[in-house]
């Protein structure tokens, strides 16, 4: 506590090192607390970038870092600190679980010396380069100025036992796969702002998207119900947009903010699982499941990992329950001639995922079956039109008397299996394109090919 006490300057006082070491850390005390009264932050990272392309040869190099220690510490890396690269050991990592990587630094010590020497090589301060300064209010006059950096120094969790004392900082999580090192694709470290994990700006930049795929989908809907007598479905519609639309913008700001707080980023995904809460009946307005484990838990700076891990899957869950996610639906594009086409993502090519046929009208498409069933014609594109022109089976269609478990509700939706075991069908998987021809299409008809997982 006597750094946060001034020192008491008054007549006659006889100056040594020590009234200026006081100055300096009452400086740094008081800013901290500043800092953690008016935003709340103790500790934590607002700015990292590590060397990727290193890291992959078992290098970690720390590029940038601004920190605050949990000793109140502030870190600014290039600038008031040294970092050494340090060199990962293979040997060390275990097949199912990564390395953490800490930032150390020794405390302020009173019984011995805190700047490095031979008998204290981790003490807290480093002699860094000397400084020529001028007077600034006489050129003239000129001193040269000894500087301390401070002595910081990554550690790996293999190594923890060797850092009794010092005060660290989580920042990544290292995994090694057939030779090669690379960060965590899931680990969000104790950050301040967005701006300090890659991972927490990919997690936001895939909800936006998903957001807006979803909002498209739902307004598609709207669109095609637009003439429907009964408007309680479009009702329903309207309010998801509403509530959908509401966080595209959050999002956007997000985005394009990266000094946005990360304490305003859990806050906005938990008000979009409320909003979205109203249409489901497994999760509550606060966030509640009926398994604990997928709930919602309490903001945590210490735990932004599982936090956020949370909060997207139960966020996800709940855009499923209304939409297809945007990458697992394909809209067939009307070409003319009778003709729908699409490109094809690699999920509707991969064998792990079921692939239906979804088509939409506001007719009784049972009145249309028979038809449908005889001679829609279903294939990869341009082999379709061989087909149809020499009357040639395409892809075979089994239709579904219900919606398949895992697809979104939609009203006025008709759904069809496909055999995906036909040789029809591995010429749609080589070409990544599907075409359907319907002679006798119905007018307002959509078609949309989905897939779902499992």
């Amino acid at each position: 506590m006597d750094s946060m006490k001034s020192i008491y300057w008054n007549q006659g006082l006889f100056l040594k090192p020590q009234h200026f070491q006081q100055v300096d850390r009452y400086t740094s005390s008081m800013s901290n607390l500043y800092s953690k009264v008016r935003g709340g932050a103790e500790s934590g990272i607002s700015e990292l970038k590590i060397d990727q392309t290193a890291l992959k040869t078992g290098l970690l190099v720390i590029e940038k870092l601004e920190c605050i220690l949990e000793d109140g510490t502030l870190i600014i890396y290039p600038g008031n600190c040294q970092i050494p690269p340090l060199r990962l050991e293979k040997d060390k990592f275990d097949n199912s679980d990564n390395i953490d990587i800490f930032i150390a630094l020794a405390p302020i010590s009173a019984e011995q010396n805190n700047l490095v020497s031979n008998s204290s090589p981790n003490a807290r301060f480093k002699l860094a380069a000397d400084i020529n300064k001028k007077d600034i209010f006489d050129n003239n006059e000129q001193a040269t100025l000894s500087m301390l950096d401070f002595n910081c120094n990554l550690v790996a969790s293999y190594s923890l036992k060797s850092t009794s004392g010092l005060s660290l900082l989580k920042v990544a999580e290292i995994f090694l796969s057939v030779d090669q090192f690379g960060l965590s694709e899931t680990f969000i470290p104790k950050i301040i702002l967005l701006s300090a994990s890659e991972v927490l700006k990919n997690l936001v930049k895939s909800t936006k998207q998903s957001l807006i795929g979803r909002f498209e989908q739902l307004q598609n809907i709207t669109s095609f119900e637009s003439g429907l007598v009964n408007s309680s479905n479009n009702l329903s519609v309207g309010l998801a947009m509403m509530s959908i639309s509401n966080k595209i913008a959050t999002f956007i700001q997000f985005e394009e903010n990266p000094s946005t707080q990360v304490s305003d980023i859990y806050l906005a995904y938990r008000q979009l699982i409320s909003q979205l809460s109203m249409f489901s009946t497994e999760v509550s307005v606060i966030g509640e499941t009926l398994n604990d484990n997928h709930a919602v838990i309490p903001f945590n700076q210490n735990n932004l990992s599982d936090c956020f891990s949370k909060v997207n899957n139960l966020t996800t869950k709940l855009l499923n329950e209304l939409t297809v996610q945007p990458e697992l639906l394909v809209n067939l594009i009307y070409q003319g001639d009778s003709k729908f086409v699409a490109q094809l993502s690699r999920e509707f090519l991969d064998p792990g995922y079921r692939i239906y046929l979804r088509i939409r009208t506001k007719e009784n498409l049972i009145d249309h079956l028979d038809n449908i069933l005889n001679f829609l014609k279903v294939g990869a594109d341009g082999q379709v039109d061989v087909y149809l022109k020499r009357a040639l089976p395409g892809v075979q269609l089994s239709y579904l008397d219900k919606k398949p478990q895992g697809v979104a509700t939609v009203p006025n939706s008709y759904y069809f299996d496909l055999d995906r075991q036909s040789f029809q069908w591995q010429k749609v998987i080589e070409l990544s394109r599907i075409g359907v021809i319907w002679s006798d299409y119905i007018e307002d008809v959509v078609i949309d090919l989905i897939a779902v997982q499992g």
